[in-house]
């Protein structure tokens, strides 16, 4: 009894970790195109969550 519950546990977790790895190389792939579409725009994004992330870091 215990066995068949942890049987449905295993499946759906696998099934939802397959549907996230999906989800997530989908999303890789339409970043790559907009980042390959517009370089110099990511960029500057880019640098600027930098300057961002070290303002927030280097507060004393």
């Amino acid at each position: 009894m215990a066995s068949g519950a942890m049987d449905r546990l295993q499946e759906n977790a696998t099934k939802y970790y397959g549907q996230g790895m999906k989800g997530a190389e989908k999303m890789e792939l339409k970043l790559e195109k907009a980042i390959g579409n517009n370089p110099i725009a990511s960029l500057l994004i880019a640098a600027g969550i930098g300057v961002v992330a070290g303002a927030f870091w280097n507060r004393k």
